[in-house]
């Protein structure tokens, strides 16, 4: 099996801050700030700010949170369509949860220029999407989960479904898959992807219990296997009688080959760098954008940047690109 390390520059924006969302995932970072709002960068701010994400090399965008669609469509709509008229950009994607999504809302992001889009599975059945999100208590259910995910499928969008492991009750097993697999790919589900939970404060007494090494199920796919092409995440397998592929994650860079992150003790919480983060920041006086070179939240924000919503106004293009390059070296 060959796996691809992609050079890869995806920048995720918080369009809904991590602390805002319907759910409380069990493994979910759910960092909580007061600074951080919703998204509401005018379109053409978006096109200033897109226009120096550019110049730093990056050329692909994912709307996440929190989950998105807390956040009002119309910011939500400025950000895709402005991405979508950048010449070399891929068209960019939102993860969200789908329990909001409606026919509505997405006609509205589809006009705006939305072609692709991932929901958080959460878990493999209803036991698990229940014990691992909190559903029941916003009263979605995992048939409703799979009933939004057609929905998406039907209107025409290119849908990921994204799943992370989890051992619920150490009832995890993996030939439960199989029959997931299936149904989405019922539900016209283009890819399937999966990943090991990460060492977040709110788990970390019980980590080793819960934990599942991604690598522990590749067996399960293992008569699909396909090599991956390049520019993808990883190697994927592919039903042979069906459409649906499962991506194969690549292993994060090992912390010896990033001085930085080593000094930091981090290598238990990584998520890979190949992405970095921008949300929306208000202070007092200070308002504009933070820029985190990783998902981790430092107490002395070693890895966070700032880039003033005035520089943006002002057209400072400069500025704001050496802010975002000074992101990417951080973890490069």
């Amino acid at each position: 099996m060959d796996v691809i390390m992609p050079d890869r520059k995806l920048l995720r924006v918080f369009v809904a801050p991590e602390g805002i969302c319907n759910y409380d995932c069990l493994y979910c970072m759910n960092e909580k700030s007061n600074t951080e709002i919703m998204w509401d960068l005018s379109r053409h701010e978006c096109d200033v700010l897109l226009a120096c994400v550019k110049m730093s090399g990056c050329t692909e965008l994912m709307l996440t949170g929190g989950e998105p669609f807390l956040c009002p469509v119309p910011a939500l709509q400025n950000l895709i369509s402005a991405v979508c008229g950048i010449e070399g950009f891929k068209p960019p994607r939102i993860t969200t949860n789908a329990s909001l999504v409606t026919a509505e809302n997405i006609t509205a992001l589809i006009d705006a220029g939305l072609q692709r889009i991932s929901v958080s599975l959460h878990g493999y059945d209803t036991e698990t999407y229940e014990a691992i999100t909190s559903a029941s208590r916003v009263h979605f259910s995992f048939d409703a989960l799979l009933g939004n995910i057609r929905l998406l499928a039907n209107m025409g969008l290119d849908v990921k479904t994204d799943l992370c492991l989890y051992n619920v009750n150490n009832t995890f097993d993996a030939e439960k898959l199989l029959p997931l697999l299936m149904c989405l790919e019922d539900c016209g589900v283009a890819e399937f992807g999966y990943n090991r939970m990460h060492n977040v404060p709110r788990i970390e007494a019980h980590f080793d219990s819960v934990y599942i090494d991604e690598a522990s199920i590749q067996d399960l796919f293992s008569k699909w296997i396909r090599h991956g092409r390049d520019g993808e995440l990883g190697a994927f397998f592919r039903n042979p009688n069906g459409r649906l592929k499962v991506i194969i994650p690549y292993s994060p860079v090992k912390p010896e080959l990033n001085q930085r992150c080593l000094s930091n003790q981090c290598e238990t919480r990584c998520q890979g760098n190949y992405s970095s983060y921008v949300v929306r920041t208000r202070e007092g006086e200070r308002d504009g954008l933070t820029f985190r070179a990783c998902n981790r939240v430092f107490d002395d924000k070693r890895n966070e940047y700032f880039v003033p919503i005035a520089w943006i106004r002002e057209n400072k293009l400069d500025h704001v690109t050496e802010v975002i390059n000074t992101v990417w070296r951080y973890t490069r």
